[in-house]
Formats: C-alpha cells, sequence, structure tokens
C-alpha cells in the first residue's frame, strides 16, 4: 500500500510539475511575441463574419453577392484600397440594375486554390452568387513550400468530400493527410477551435521565446555557435536570391526557378490545376457564377532576365482558359497588366499611390467580368 502510495504522490507531482513547466513556457512565450501568431488555423476564423455577411445577402431577393477568393496581392494594402474595396466602388459607379451588389473579399496570406478547396463547403453554404477564384502563377509549383501549406483547413472539409480530398486529388502536396484530416475534423466537430487556435498559438510563440533565449546567451556569453551559421546562411541565400538595389527585384537565377513551371507550360493534370478544376466544380454545383482570374506578375522585369518563355507561359494560359471553359467560368487573364514599376517587391505586391495604383487598375480590369455575371444572376432572378 505505501509502495502505491508513493507511485500515485509521484504521478500527482509530475502531472503538476508538466502543467506549471508548460504554463510557464506560454507565459514567457507570451512576453516575448504577445501578438498571435499568423497561422493556417486562423483562416476560417477571420472568414466568419465575411461569409456571414454572404449568406445575409443571399438571402436578399435585391443583394447579389461578390466573394473574391484570393491570396495577399489582393489585400496587402490600406483599407479602402483593397482589390476587393476598389472592385465595389467601381460596381457603385457602373452598375445600374434594381439590386444592390456587395462585394466581399474570402482571401488571405499565402492563400492558394488548394487552400480555398479545403474550405469549399463553408463558402458555398454562404451561397455567393459570383466567386472570383486566384490562380496566382507564382504559387502553382510542383513542390509547394511548407509555409505555404495549410493542412489545417481539412478540418473544415464535410465528410461526402474525404474520397476526393484524400484519394483523387494531391493534397498530400498541401499536407493534408487521412490522419491529419480526421483529427482536424474531429477539432472542430467538437467545437474545439478556440482552443485549438490558442495551444497552436502558444506553441508557435515558443520559437519566438527559443529565438530570443540563442540572443541572450550569444550576447551574454560571446558565445554564437550555430545562430551565427544560420545567420549567415541566410545572409548568403539572400544575396543570392535577390538582385542589389531598390525596389526588391529577384535575381536572373532566382526568377528562372520562381516561374520554371509557368514557363514550361502547365499541363491540365498538373495537382494546382486539378485542384482549381475542382474547386471550381464545387462552386458551379452549389450555382455561383465563376471567374478564374491570373493577377498580374512582372512580365516586364522576367523579359529583362530572359526569365520569360512567351511561347511555354502561353500554354499555360491556354490551359486555365479551356479549365475555366470546361467549369463554365469566366477566363480573366491579367498576367501582364503592369509595368515594372507597378510592383513594390518580388512578392507580387502592387504599388498603390500614383502614378500606378494596382489594386485600381486591376480592379478596373477585372469589373467588366464581374459585372457581366451579375447582370446574368440578376436577369436570372
Amino acid at each position: 500500500m505505501r509502495r502505491a502510495g508513493r507511485t500515485v504522490v509521484f504521478l500527482v507531482f509530475l502531472v503538476a510539475a508538466a502543467t506549471w513547466s508548460s504554463s510557464s513556457m506560454f507565459a514567457l512565450g507570451n512576453i516575448v511575441h504577445p501578438d498571435r501568431p499568423v497561422m493556417a488555423v486562423t483562416v476560417p476564423s477571420a472568414l466568419v463574419r465575411p461569409l456571414n455577411t454572404l449568406a445575409i445577402h443571399s438571402r436578399r431577393p435585391r443583394s447579389i453577392s461578390v466573394a473574391l477568393l484570393s491570396d495577399s496581392t489582393a489585400i496587402a494594402y490600406p483599407e479602402g484600397k483593397r482589390i476587393h474595396d476598389r472592385l465595389s466602388q467601381n460596381l457603385a459607379s457602373r452598375w445600374t440594375g434594381r439590386a444592390s451588389v456587395y462585394v466581399a473579399s474570402l482571401s488571405s496570406l499565402g492563400m492558394t486554390p488548394a487552400g480555398f478547396y479545403l474550405l469549399a463547403d463553408p463558402i458555398t453554404a454562404a451561397h455567393p452568387d459570383v466567386a472570383i477564384v486566384t490562380f496566382n502563377l507564382g504559387l502553382a509549383r510542383s513542390r509547394l513550400a511548407a509555409s505555404l501549406q495549410r493542412p489545417e483547413l481539412a478540418g473544415w472539409v464535410l465528410a461526402r468530400r474525404w474520397w476526393q480530398t484524400l484519394i483523387e486529388l494531391d493534397l498530400h502536396k498541401y499536407g493534408v493527410t487521412a490522419d491529419r484530416l480526421l483529427l482536424y475534423r474531429l477539432f472542430v466537430l467538437s467545437g474545439q477551435t478556440s482552443r485549438w487556435l490558442e495551444q497552436s498559438s502558444q506553441q508557435a510563440r515558443l520559437g519566438a521565446l527559443r529565438q530570443a533565449v540563442e540572443q541572450l546567451f550569444a550576447d551574454r556569453f560571446d558565445f554564437t555557435g550555430d545562430l551565427a551559421a544560420r545567420r549567415a546562411r541566410a545572409t548568403l541565400t539572400y544575396m543570392e536570391e535577390m538582385a542589389p538595389g531598390l525596389p526588391p527585384r529577384r535575381s536572373a537565377r532566382s526568377a528562372q526557378r520562381y516561374y520554371s513551371e509557368v514557363m514550361d507550360g502547365l499541363s491540365e493534370d498538373h495537382w494546382v490545376a486539378e485542384i482549381t478544376r475542382a474547386l471550381l466544380q464545387q462552386l458551379a454545383r452549389a450555382g455561383t457564377q465563376t471567374i478564374l482570374y491570373v493577377p498580374p506578375i512582372n512580365v516586364e522585369y522576367a523579359k529583362s532576365l530572359g526569365a520569360y518563355d512567351e511561347a511555354g507561359i502561353g500554354r499555360t494560359l491556354a490551359m486555365l482558359e479551356q479549365l475555366a471553359l470546361d467549369t463554365g467560368a469566366e477566363f480573366a487573364d491579367l498576367h501582364d497588366l503592369l509595368p515594372d514599376v507597378a510592383f513594390r517587391d518580388t512578392g507580387g505586391h502592387f504599388t498603390h499611390e500614383p502614378p500606378y495604383d494596382g489594386p485600381q487598375l486591376v480592379a478596373e480590369a477585372l469589373t467588366p467580368y464581374v459585372e457581366l455575371l451579375v447582370r446574368d444572376v440578376s436577369t436570372n432572378r
């Protein structure tokens, strides 16, 4: 009995120590990095309000809703100057129909068609009348960087789409596996997404805490060790990837590698193309009119480096146009809309001040496509 009692006491102290240690570490991480880190699981929570607003507008007979499904190239601007803001302003001045037009952004940093495919069920449940689906040429790669993968979004895939998600499509390249899908779906169904978000945030903050501790030791004891080696590698990588001068531009080698697949010509069985097709089909089945939108890339700069293949990218765009045709979508190819000076960085983000207001120029080019579908929706009501 005495031995059993000691074992119980030991286990209680062990659990208490583990709880205290983890709580203390999380508290320190929160001090070092008080802001919530950007994580994939935050995407659905950020979309709750726009999705609810879309659902409200879908129930109003005199309201037509438009949803923009895009990445940071659509939203990395001041409020009122983002692409959906500009699009809304353009439609307000041009649309003369009886119904009002509401434009919502479902865009998020680093989102690709794969991410929106995983969120297709809550999106279609909101019943947008028109959806603009973005196909960013810079993100169409066979090997997508881990930082751009959002497997946590599989938690919002309904069971009827599990077969397609796990078997028919190559979403394993997006980090989606059967065990992850089932685990994340369990979190969502059990109503534990807020706790999941909080735990994920705390764990992400520990990375910032580790970096702070490494820096403290390096400064206090003049011991750089692996920290200096990592910094040297990062500096060397940056120098290899970036051209000298401002604004930031890729080196010739980096640009060729970045666009290599789209410049070679994507085929219809490329995993990103197949997922885009599945997403457009899902939206069409739900009664949503769609536009497949190719955002501008820095064609002028790519040509100056010899990294632009007219014939190869022509094959990619022809494939996308056929994909749009097959799924009943409009095809808005704006890849060569803007000159070099309209890009402010290497991520495809636009300048938003004179002489080039990139979001406004993109919105102006998209407006006729949206207006066409809005007119069709209005006529068929």
